[in-house]
């Protein structure tokens, strides 16, 4: 199980939020970090990775309704 935490106070309720990771692998620490942003009254408006290896498929495990950018895509 996927879990994130933030403090309190770390997500002003009605923001747009930027998520940035290093790596998008599996999705589950997008999709952990998305819940928990709109579980505080944010917006996620999109998403951006360092690096994600687009053949393990992670962008339909994180969250399918926001945009995900990479820097760098891996096919193989």
């Amino acid at each position: 199980m996927d879990v994130s935490e933030a403090q309190a106070d770390a997500i002003v309720p009605g923001s747009n939020v930027l998520l940035v990771d290093d790596l998008l692998v599996t999705g589950g620490t997008l999709a952990a970090v998305v819940r928990l942003t709109e579980k505080a009254g944010g917006d996620v408006a999109e998403a951006f990775t360092g690096m994600e290896p687009t053949y393990l498929r992670a962008r339909k495990t994180s969250s399918e309704h926001i945009p995900v950018y990479s820097l760098i895509s891996v096919n193989e």
